[in-house]
């Protein structure tokens, strides 16, 4: 009994502290950004989501404007790959099911128009080696579904860090 409290309280710690140093590297983070803003030495960076999952999209979009972010999204493959021709981004966020493509698909054709732009692949099930074929296609960080909004933010502010 003694010592199912302890374990429980050794893993519950360190968690807690990881997720305090993510939320203070954040707002550090969210700082900065307002700061280079208000002094005008930078744009706000733009970040595409490219998602179907409505409910996804709303509530990453909403976090990230009110972080200082600039967002567009696209619901469709067809639609990301519009705006990217259109604006510059810097950070995409791409779900591995989308309308019209494949994972790969549209990752080597985002590559091919936007060579320099950071992608972060969301993908489904687990699948041995996936992280390093995503890596190889062309992502810079590679999350697993269902995702943790914190740790996807966290993850945007430290690829789009000013």
């Amino acid at each position: 009994m003694v010592l199912a409290a302890i374990s429980k309280r050794w893993t519950k710690g360190p968690r807690k502290r990881h997720k305090a140093l993510q939320t203070k590297a954040v707002a550090a983070t969210v700082e900065a950004l307002a700061a280079a803003q208000a002094r005008g030495t930078i744009e706000r960076p733009r970040v595409l989501i490219i998602e179907q999952n409505r409910r996804t999209v709303g509530e990453l979009h909403d976090r990230l404007v009110r972080m200082g972010y600039e967002t567009e999204v696209a619901l469709s493959g067809e639609s990301g790959l519009a705006i990217i021709h259109e604006r510059d981004m810097d950070l995409a966020v791409l779900d591995h099911r989308v309308s019209g493509f494949d994972e790969w698909e549209l990752l080597h054709q985002l590559r091919r128009r936007a060579p320099g732009l950071p992608i972060v692949l969301i993908n489904g099930p687990r699948r041995r080696g996936i992280s390093r074929v995503a890596r190889q296609a062309g992502a810079v960080r590679f999350m697993r579904e269902p995702v943790n909004l914190d740790k996807l933010i966290t993850t945007i502010a430290t690829v789009v860090e000013p």
